[in-house]
């Protein structure tokens, strides 16, 4: 296996050579072949053993509440999500479940509220993103326009401790859990 990396290697490295010498006008020399193709699998076994060790597995559990414009709980859901990468994916990967949920139900007005300032921002604006999230975040201002009134606002943690209790108590369960009272004509999403 390690002499058929090597002969690839260097099989790309004399490829290469012609295409290197009229757009650098530099030549390469045997040794010069061969030093590329040492580094080059030096790299290529880096990269292998780094692939071949096992993922590691983060989880993250959402808690969305519906409020009306009284404040009334309307409905509640978590939802867990495994193999989150990062406190700004689970943010995102929230507030388009809270999305989902809210169309489920019907609502067609709504405020989602978030603790994630990165998030609340990168939504507010119309620029694209080209973050990790950018996919979540797509999805999410895909499904804005299904709705007639949709705005996007940063609480801070104190604001959001009801939504993040629920997600507390959703670590509890195996599937997503939903309680859910009466429709309202407008709500507040808090994820």
């Amino acid at each position: 296996m390690h002499l058929r990396r090597t002969l690839i290697i260097i099989y790309w490295a004399v490829w290469g050579a012609p295409n290197k010498h009229l757009h650098e006008n530099s030549t390469q020399s045997i040794q010069g072949l061969i030093n590329f193709a040492k580094v080059s699998l030096h790299e290529i076994d880096g990269l292998t053993s780094s692939v071949s060790a096992p993922l590691a597995e983060h989880s993250s559990v959402f808690g969305v509440i519906i409020q009306d414009e009284n404040g009334l709980i309307m409905a509640t859901s978590s939802y867990s999500h495994r193999f989150v990468a990062d406190p700004e994916y689970a943010e995102a990967l929230s507030c388009l479940q809270a999305l989902v949920f809210a169309q489920e139900l019907g609502f067609r007005r709504i405020i989602v509220e978030g603790d994630s300032f990165l998030v609340v921002s990168k939504l507010s604006n119309s620029w694209i993103d080209f973050s990790s999230i950018s996919p979540i975040l797509f999805s999410i201002k895909d499904r804005v326009r299904d709705f007639d009134l949709i705005s996007f606002v940063h609480v801070n943690c104190a604001r959001n401790q009801l939504a993040h209790s629920l997600a507390s108590l959703g670590r509890n369960f195996s599937s997503p859990q939903v309680w859910i009272e009466e429709s309202p004509l407008s709500v507040d999403l808090f994820v």
